[in-house]
């Protein structure tokens, strides 16, 4: 049996909200890093609908304003009944996960693991 590895820092919080299903075609804070903290994230995106819908992630450093270059996934075409996962993806304190939607049917989940810097 091997032991555990060590992570190069100590673990503070995990924030695992609830599913959060932003407007249509509406870009949407889902998330962000608190001052003082990184974080490591993972999301999930789930298609509710019995078709096809479109969606896109985005990572704005220190909540800046919307430009394509922080764009992790574009249009994204996601099957009737199925879920993307995305992650391990670091983030410093103030960067924001932006979600975006075709349609109001798509879940977003942002699953949080906080520490100091």
């Amino acid at each position: 049996m091997h032991a555990p590895a060590q992570l190069p820092y100590t673990v503070e919080t995990t924030r695992a909200p609830a599913g959060f299903n932003p407007g249509a075609a509406v870009l949407t804070d889902a998330y962000t890093v608190p001052a003082n903290k990184r974080a490591i994230v993972a999301i999930s995106v789930a298609n509710r609908a019995a078709a096809g819908r479109v969606y896109r992630l985005a990572l704005a450093p220190a909540g800046a304003a919307d430009a394509l270059t922080q764009y992790i996934a574009y249009d994204i075409t996601l099957a009737a009944g199925a879920t993307d996962v995305w992650d391990e993806i670091p983030l410093a304190a103030g960067d924001v996960v932006r979600v975006y939607a075709t349609t109001g049917d798509v879940t977003f989940n942002v699953v949080a693991v906080e520490h100091a810097p």
